[in-house]
This record gives C-alpha cells, structure tokens and sequence, in this order.
C-alpha cells in the first residue's frame, strides 16, 4: 500500500514537472519564439492568442519579444553640414519588431539589436545633416532631414534583414561644436561692432549736416537783416535828407544857422580845442552875434 502511494505520488510530480515545462502564456504585449535546440521553430503572438501554449518540455525554450513600438537612441555625435560647418548632434528612432522569427535568426535578442541598428542610426543622420546647409539645419528645416534619415535607417535595416519595421526617426539636439559656437560668437559680436561703427559714423554725419544746415540758415538770417537793416537806414537817411532838404529850403537862413551849430559842436565838443580866430571872424558870427530872433 505505502509503495503503491509513493508510485502515484511520484507519477503526479512527473506530470507536474511535465505540465509545467510544456505550458506557456504569451500576455499580449508580447511575442514569443519557440525555440528547438536552439533554433527558432515557430512564434505565439500575445496580441493574436491568449490561451495555453504547449511546448515540448526540456526540448524547447522561449525568447519573449516586446510587440509595442520601441525607442532607440543614439547619443551625442559629431558631424558636418554641406557647407563643412562642424556640428554636434543626437538621434532617436521608433520601431517595431515584425518578424520575429527573422529578428532571433539575425540579431538574436533585443539587447543585441542596439549593437547593430546605432551604427545605422548614426551613419544616417550623419548623411542627412551633411545634405543640408548650416542655414537650414539651424533655422529648423528638420522634417527634411528627419525624413532622409528615416529613409536611410530604413533602407539599411531592410538589407540587414534585422526583423525590424522603422516607423520615425529623430535627428535632434542640433548644436554648434564648441569651437564652433565660440566662433559665432565672435563673428556676432564683430557684426554688432561694425553695426555700432556704421551707426556713429552716420549719427556724426547726420550732425555734421545738421550743423551745417544750421550754420546756413543762420548766415542766410543775418544777411537778410543786414539787408533789412541797410534798407531801413538807408529809409532813414533818406528821410532825414528830405526833411532837411524841406526845412533849409523853407528858412535859408535857419540852415545857416544849423550848419554853424553843428560845426560847434563837432569841433568844441570834447573842450580840448585851441581857436585863433579873430572877432570878427565869420566862424564866431553865432556864438558873438546870434541871429535875430533865435
């Protein structure tokens, strides 16, 4: 009796340990290679079947496969536009395994498959950005540069024959090298000293011209009220002339008189002169007889 249950006992662990190394559930975000002394034999998509898998225990094992898409990125790297400008830059791609069976058989696993698809995504943008000028890389022509890189990643992931399908790539953080950015700089900052230059030179200019504009206008002025002031005094004399004229021919004997006060007064005026006249001298006649009347 104990060694007819120490039989079943044993024939249910055997069943056990048999159930267990042959059955298997693919969750849906997977898939899952089968492979046969190590050669993959057939794949179980989650997303397709969601029920118990059989195997054969001790003789098969499983690579289980992401079936979402992935990300890859390629860090930092050097490269030249078209115009052999130096630049540094990144790259990211988006993809999709889809045959497995061809994915196991080329590449093997996914860890693997970062060694061999960042070769091609660096080769890739690097010859997308040196099909671009330094302008437009930097002045965000990207979906151009995006799509040439896409181009080649795929094309190259297809000769490979990685198992792989390339949805998107990514050329990104695009940046001048050091050395590169220094010399920016500097250009921008000789750029904005000639500006600078151009603009005193053109504010002195400016006020030179004001200057002499002024000046102008200013000689312009004065000579016309020099000219005004001439024409006035000329008036005046005129006038006065007239007036003379009109009273000396009015009263002869008054002009006399007034031409002899201003002689006075022009020759005695300052007190220093010394006349030797006689008195009967008709230079005194006013000042020893003055004219009736007056």
């Amino acid at each position: 009796m104990r060694r007819g249950a120490l039989a079943i006992a044993a024939g249910v662990l055997v069943i056990g340990v048999l159930a267990a190394g042959s059955l298997f559930l693919a969750p849906q975000d997977q898939q899952i290679v089968v492979m046969r002394l190590g050669a993959p034999v057939r794949v179980v998509d989650g997303g397709a079947s969601s029920f118990l898998q059989l195997k054969a225990p001790f003789v098969d094992s499983l690579i289980r496969l992401d079936r979402r898409s992935l990300w890859l990125a390629r860090d930092g790297f050097s490269a030249v536009s078209a115009d052999g400008r130096p630049l540094a830059a990144g790259a990211i791609v988006r993809y999709r395994i889809v045959d497995a069976l061809g994915f196991v058989r080329s590449v093997g696993s996914e860890r693997a498959l970062a060694d061999r698809l960042t070769p091609m995504l660096g080769a890739a943008a690097h010859a997308a950005l040196a099909s671009a000028s330094y302008q437009q890389i930097l002045g965000g022509d990207r979906a151009a540069i995006d799509g040439k890189a896409l181009a080649l990643t795929r094309d190259e992931a297809q000769a490979a024959r990685l198992g792989v399908a390339i949805d998107a790539v990514q050329v990104a953080d695009i940046a001048p090298t050091p050395s590169e950015g220094e010399a920016i700089q500097a250009r921008m900052a000789q750029g904005f000293s000639g500006e600078a230059d151009q603009m005193r030179d053109e504010g002195k200019a400016q006020a030179r011209a004001i200057d002499a504009k002024g000046k102008a206008a200013a000689a312009e002025a004065l000579a016309q009220a020099t000219g005004q002031a001439a024409a006035i005094a000329t008036d005046q004399e005129a006038q006065v002339g007239r007036i003379y004229a009109q009273s000396f021919g009015a009263d002869p004997g008054f002009a006399a008189f007034w031409r002899s006060m201003e002689a006075y007064r022009k020759t005695l005026a300052d007190g220093s002169a010394v006349l030797v006249l006689s008195p009967d001298s008709p230079w005194l006649r006013y000042l020893v007889r003055p004219p009736p009347g007056r």
